[in-house]
């Protein structure tokens, strides 16, 4: 079995080749035989391994390689960013949604929650990227957007709206910035915004997934998400990010008392239409072959990831 070869090559940590490794794992996440990769175990043969790894199935043990593996601390060889792109194509598949959403045994912590702090990791693409679409792909299944949002563990908004909200709050009145969730009422002038437009597009189709609902639509509503919206249309001055700027606002500022007139099920499929005629423009590396880690300016071609 492919994947159990590659996996078990991962877990070993004096591989020199473990990043090459990572490359060839997210080019085979393509197919759906994948998601064996939820079923198999790896086998722990050394002291460091059954240190490093509370968990023998290999997609728990390729978790914590990307959680603890960053910057070389686990290997010397490797950082294992492009994981961001394995797990991200894994999750346009609803088995590989449902275990980003759900909490697991061997650690009791959602996966989700492990992800989100890579959102600002602005020394690094690749992880940057590969979260935003686990994020937005985790939402497509409306039934759990409530559960990601309301839960003060995940606390998932603020991950959402800090990397395209200005700095200082630009533009936001007192009262605006009072809506919004705590971790964003005190942004300084050091605050950094999103400086990739694929990245920052797929923030804004996570929040347009996140209109489907009424549920959803109020509860942005009420944490303050039209005017980062807003603002960050005004400084961004982009034709696609105002399209899509414009779609949420034109959801969140509907008359929910015509509610009978809209329909969840035709509107998440309108929205699959909408982000699909995007992919041309926005996504992954279909070869995950930009393999530096530093520079965030280079322009990324074609793509691995995008919704189901």
């Amino acid at each position: 079995m492919r994947e159990l070869i590659v996996a078990q090559q991962l877990i070993d940590l004096t591989n020199s080749n473990a990043d090459l490794a990572c490359i060839l794992l997210s080019n085979m996440a393509k197919s759906d035989s994948i998601l064996k990769v939820f079923d198999v175990q790896v086998s722990l043969k050394t002291d460091k391994q059954k240190e490093v790894f509370k968990s023998s199935k290999a997609i728990n043990c390729l978790m914590d390689l990307f959680v603890k593996g960053g910057d070389r601390k686990l290997n010397s060889y490797a950082n294992y960013d492009y994981l961001a792109y394995f797990f991200a194509d894994i999750s346009r598949f609803k088995k590989g949604r449902q275990y980003f959403i759900t909490e697991q045994k061997y650690d009791g912590v959602v996966p989700l929650m492990k992800l989100l702090v890579f959102t600002e990791k602005y020394d690094c693409k690749a992880r940057r990227q590969g979260v935003s679409s686990i994020i937005k792909n985790s939402l497509f299944d409306t039934d759990q957007q409530m559960r990601l949002l309301e839960n003060r563990d995940i606390n998932l908004l603020p991950y959402l709206l800090s990397p395209i909200a200005l700095a200082d709050n630009k533009g936001l009145s007192e009262e605006e910035v009072m809506e919004l969730p705590e971790e964003l009422q005190l942004l300084g002038s050091d605050k950094k915004t999103e400086p990739l437009k694929e990245i920052s597009t797929v923030y804004l189709e996570a929040i347009l997934l996140l209109c489907v609902t009424r549920k959803g639509r109020e509860y942005l509503r009420e944490n303050g998400v039209y005017p980062i919206v807003r603002e960050f249309d005004r400084a961004t001055k982009d034709d696609q990010i105002t399209d899509l700027c414009y779609r949420i606002v034109d959801m969140l500022m509907r008359d929910e008392k015509s509610q009978d007139l809209y329909d969840p099920e035709q509107e998440i499929a309108e929205i699959r239409q909408y982000l699909s005629s995007q992919e041309a423009t926005n996504g992954i590396d279909d070869d995950a072959n930009d393999t530096d880690d530093t520079d965030d300016t280079d322009d990324v071609d074609g793509m691995i990831v995008e919704v189901a």
